[in-house]
């Protein structure tokens, strides 16, 4: 894995893992209010992938539903659906 990679990994990893500190954190990303709201991830690594799928399991009795792709293609065409 090139530096470059591994950095964005690392900083990837630090972002997200503030969020998954507990559910707490995850449900105060999401009004009451905001029923049938879909959230796309995407990622470039395994472990980007792995960190957005431990995020999407916290966050399954959210009322929003929480996709990971690896391009922004798909998630967009997802999100405009």
């Amino acid at each position: 894995m090139s530096s470059k990679k591994r950095r964005r990994d690392n900083r990837y990893i630090r972002e997200l893992c503030q969020v998954l500190r507990n559910q707490d954190s995850v449900e105060k990303l999401y009004s009451e209010g905001s029923k049938g709201k879909k959230t796309a991830i995407v990622t470039e690594t395994g472990v980007q992938h792995s960190l957005a799928t431990l995020y999407s399991d916290i966050g399954k009795d959210l009322p929003r539903e929480i996709r990971i792709f690896s391009n922004l293609k798909s998630a967009k065409d997802w999100i405009k659906q």
